[in-house]
């Protein structure tokens, strides 16, 4: 009787050590989504990432000439910010983009661009109401330029201008 309890016993620890599920072993790897070797399968960075654009990234003193649907000429000097865009490699936020846009308290938009070489595509999207249309643009150096190109949220008044700036960080 011992020796069958004892059977029954090993039996019962043999299927409960069957039943637990083996330890998965770290895959290290670039975990960061915006590098362009991104490994979405692994879990531990390894620190191999690496970083396309990162010079294009910062603050710029920008000046641009828009002519709004009256055909009236507007000139203004601000700021724009550029910072990469959630798990794109080319991806980025224009951020202040055509500076007259206010929508919020810190009267600004982001746009989102890509960088592919040294020249931006701001493809169509709609933010707080406007219309950003397709547009284009390039850096040269540690200046910027591009077009920008929207639509009112209210009457669809169209707004054409061009950006050029420097950076300053």
């Amino acid at each position: 009787m011992k020796i069958l309890k004892l059977i029954v016993l090993l039996y019962v620890v043999l299927i409960w050590a069957g039943c637990t599920e083996p330890v998965a072993e770290p895959l290290r790897g670039c975990t960061n989504c915006n590098a362009i070797n991104f490994d979405d399968d692994a879990n531990e960075d390894d620190g191999s990432c690496i970083f396309i654009n990162t010079n294009r990234l910062g603050d710029y003193a920008v000046i641009d000439s828009t002519m709004d649907w009256v055909f009236e000429w507007w000139y203004d000097e601000y700021n724009i910010s550029i910072v990469r865009d959630s798990c794109s490699s080319i991806g980025i936020k224009i951020n202040n983009y055509a500076n007259g846009i206010t929508t919020s308290l810190d009267n600004s938009i982001s746009v989102s661009a890509d960088i592919i070489g040294d020249s931006i595509f701001i493809p169509y999207q709609v933010v707080s109401g406007y219309e950003v249309l397709e547009t284009d643009g390039y850096f040269q150096e540690d200046s910027i330029f591009f077009q920008i190109y929207y639509l009112t949220p209210n009457f669809g008044d169209p707004y054409i201008g061009f950006v050029e700036g420097v950076k300053t960080d």
